[in-house]
C-alpha cells in the first residue's frame, strides 16, 4: 500500500530540465508545482528536518516557482544553479538510532500487529525523506542480535526496494548488518536483577542502572561510549554523488543511555519505534535539537 503523496522529486526535476532543453517552457509549471507541493508536505510533516535545512528547501521552492517568469536563456542558467543548490542540501549523512517496534506476546511472532504498523509508518517516513532528495540515495541498515530489530530493518529495506520498482528512485541498499554497539547487552541474570525496580516503572529501573545500582548489568558509561562511537563513525560515511542514510535499530536502555548523556533531561523511556536523529553536530529527539559532536 502506497500513500499517493509519495513523489520522486529527482524524476520531476529531471523532467523540468528536459522541458527547458526542448524549449517547452509552457509545460514546466506542472512539474514545478508537484515538486514544490512535495517540499511543503515533507517539511511540514517531518519535525526531524533541521531548521536550517527547512530554510534552504524553502529558498529552493521559491526559486523554482519563479522559473516560469524567466526568459528561455535566463531559465537555463537559473535552473542549473537551483538544481545544484537543491543537491547541495543533501550532503551531510543523517544517522537514525531507532528502538525496535512493539514486540509480540505470542511465541509464534516477533512483532505485534501494532508493531508491524509502527515499522511500516517509520519506513514510510524514511521513504518520504529519500524521495525528496534530488539525487541517488544510499542506505545502510544495522540491527542488534535480536530478531525483532532485524525484522524492523527488513520492513525498511522492503520499502526502499519499492521506491526503486514503483517510483523509479535510484537507491542502493546495503545488506542488513548486525553491529555490537546496538546489542542489548543485558544477560538473563542482569535482567533478573532489575525486576523489583521494573515493577515500579521501566524508567525507574533505567535510572537505577544509570546510577550504578546493579552489579551484573553492563557499565552504562561503556554503553554510552560504544553507541556514541558508532553514531560518529556512521555520520562520517559519505558516497560521491549520492545521499547517504544510516539506520541503526537497538533497544531501550541502550538508546536511553545515550539520550540521557546528551539531553540531561531524559525523563522517560524511548517509545517503541521511536528514534533519535543525528546529523552534523546536532541530535534531534522529542521535538528538540541538542548539540552532539
Amino acid at each position: 500500500m502506497f500513500f499517493t503523496s509519495l513523489v520522486n522529486v529527482e524524476e520531476h526535476l529531471n523532467r523540468v530540465g528536459t522541458l527547458i532543453r526542448r524549449n517547452e517552457i509552457n509545460l514546466i509549471g506542472h512539474e514545478v508545482k508537484i515538486i514544490c507541493n512535495y517540499i511543503a508536505l515533507v517539511t511540514g510533516r517531518h519535525e526531524s528536518t533541521y531548521p536550517n535545512t527547512v530554510a534552504k528547501l524553502q529558498k529552493v521552492k521559491d526559486k523554482l516557482n519563479k522559473l516560469k517568469s524567466y526568459s528561455a536563456e535566463k531559465l537555463k542558467n537559473n535552473f542549473s544553479i537551483i538544481k545544484k543548490e537543491f543537491e547541495d542540501i543533501y550532503t551531510l549523512t543523517p544517522v537514525y538510532l531507532m528502538r525496535h517496534p512493539e514486540k509480540a506476546t505470542e511465541k509464534t511472532r516477533q512483532l505485534s500487529f501494532h508493531g508491524v504498523r509502527q515499522a511500516k509508518g517509520v519506513a514510510e517516513y524514511l521513504a518520504e525523506e529519500a524521495l525528496l532528495c534530488p539525487k541517488p540515495v544510499h542506505i545502510y541498515l544495522f540491527c542488534s542480535d535480536l530478531r525483532r530489530t532485524y525484522l524492523f530493518a527488513k520492513v525498511i529495506q522492503r520499502k526502499f526496494n519499492q521506491l526503486m520498482h514503483f517510483y523509479d528512485k535510484e537507491v542502493k541498499i546495503e545488506a542488513i548488518t548486525e553491529h555490537p554497539a546496538l546489542y542489548v547487552r543485558f544477560t538473563k541474570e542482569a535482567l533478573n536483577e532489575t525486576i523489583e525496580e521494573y515493577k515500579k516503572s521501566e524508567f525507574h529501573a533505567f535510572s537505577s542502572w544509570m546510577a550504578g545500582k546493579y552489579k551484573l548489568s553492563p557499565d552504562p558509561k561503556k554503553v554510552i561510549e560504544e553507541v556514541a562511537a558508532w553514531v560518529r563513525d556512521e555520520k562520517a560515511k559519505s558516497n560521491a554523488g549520492e545521499w547517504t542514510i544510516v539506520v541503526g535499530i537497538s533497544h531501550s536502555f541502550i538508546i536511553d543511555a545515550l539520550l540521557f548523556s546528551v539531553t540531561r533531561e531524559h525523563e522517560s523511556i524511548i517509545p517503541t519505534a521511536g528514534f533519535a536523529k543525528f546529523i552534523g553536530n546536532k541530535m534531534f529527539y522529542e521535538n528538540k535539537w541538542y548539540n552532539f559532536s
